[in-house]
Formats: C-alpha cells, structure tokens, sequence
C-alpha cells in the first residue's frame, strides 16, 4: 500500500507541476486558467460564427455547467444533438448535466 501512496503523490507532482508549466506559457487559455465565464463567452461567439461547430457546443455545456447555469447547458447539449447525434461525448455531457440536476427527490418542496 505504501508503494501505491507514494506513486500516486509522484505523479500528483508531476501533474501539478505540468499544470503550472502549461498555464505559465498560456495565461490566456480559459480552460486551463478554470476562467468559464470567459470560455463561455468566447463560445457563444465562436458559435455564432459557427453554428455546427461541435467542439464550441461541447464548451458551452461544459462552462455552463461549471456556472451552475444548468438551463444553458440543457440548451446547448440539446443543440448538439441535433447538430450530431453520434458525437462521442454527448452521453458524458449529458451524465454531467444530469448530476448536477437534482431529481424529483431532491428538490425542496
């Protein structure tokens, strides 16, 4: 088990460490800076430059999500189905999107 542990500290560093190297040569990059009120923005525009571009859908969704505006999410995964009902990672959206809804269980009365 101790050997497990101190691997898995191992590459914790090394991802840590990458993380930062990644974002000191893109400060910029929302996505790796977790800026998602800029991702998002920056999406919608690209998407209404593009309105089949799946990879600015997938955004949306995900940065909505992370904004817990969980009504523009549903918008977007909705678009990119329709867009393309085969995209590989609408199932994972769409999972993502029902986890951060809460079922009729949960919601306050």
């Amino acid at each position: 088990m101790k050997l497990f542990s101190t691997t898995r500290t191992v590459h914790y560093d090394a991802a840590t460490k990458a993380l930062a190297q990644a974002v000191g040569r893109c400060p910029d990059d929302a996505d790796r800076r977790k800026d998602f009120r800029a991702a998002l923005a920056e999406a919608e525009r690209a998407h209404r430059l593009a309105a089949h571009a799946e990879r600015t859908l997938e955004i949306i969704v995900q940065s909505a999500l992370a904004l817990g505006d969980k009504d523009r999410a549903k918008a977007a995964l909705d678009r990119l189905a329709a867009v393309n009902p085969g995209n590989p990672r609408l199932a994972e959206l769409a999972r993502a999107l029902a986890a951060a809804t809460p079922t009729m269980k949960e919601r306050p009365s």
